[in-house]
């Protein structure tokens, strides 16, 4: 299997595959916890649930925290997810992939601004940004930043950029909820 977060954005041939063997139950372990981070999201992601760790003290790999804090904001666990969430960002390093790095800064930030937290997600953003710049899922959590805060037209500009440069992001499903995003402010 090639390493699917090497690459900025994995194929959607390649999410398909994956995809339908989770769906068929025959991910093995291993394979699960590599592919995790791209396969959260997936329609059969909560099959992931099963392979995930559920103890947060004995994880040290970037990406299954990442899944796991995913998997927490989706089955609408905030408390759990920002735990999981933070302890991706505290073990990130330079190492970790650029695509990951910015989505776990992204679903910090939006667990923080959740809890009403916008100064905690700009803490977020900045970290993220002082690996490097331009991350599409950054671009999208300064969007919202700017949107709750109230500046409309900085959070359109912000939007726009997010979309142009969202072949940059982990996953695909990145574009669309820029693009959703968007057409809400609009």
């Amino acid at each position: 299997m090639a390493d699917t977060l090497r690459r900025a954005t994995p194929s959607w041939t390649e999410l398909h595959r994956l995809g339908a063997v989770l769906a068929r139950g025959q991910l093995s372990k291993q394979r699960a916890e590599r592919a995790a981070p791209t396969l959260v999201d997936h329609r059969s992601g909560d099959r992931l649930d099963a392979v995930l760790p559920t103890e947060i003290e004995h994880i040290e790999s970037v990406p299954l925290l990442y899944a796991v804090g995913r998997r927490a904001v989706v089955a609408g666990r905030p408390v759990e997810a920002r735990a999981w969430l933070t302890k991706a960002q505290s073990r990130t390093t330079r190492r970790v992939p650029e695509p990951l790095r910015s989505r776990i800064a992204f679903e910090l930030g939006c667990v923080l601004l959740d809890d009403g937290g916008t100064q905690a997600a700009e803490s977020v953003a900045a970290w993220s940004e002082s690996f490097s710049k331009g991350s599409s899922d950054v671009l999208h959590l300064r969007a919202l930043i700017a949107e709750r805060r109230g500046d409309r037209a900085e959070a359109i500009g912000l939007y726009r950029r997010a979309i142009a440069s969202a072949n940059s992001a982990l996953s695909p499903l990145t574009r669309v909820l820029e693009l959703r995003n968007l057409a809400e402010t609009l």
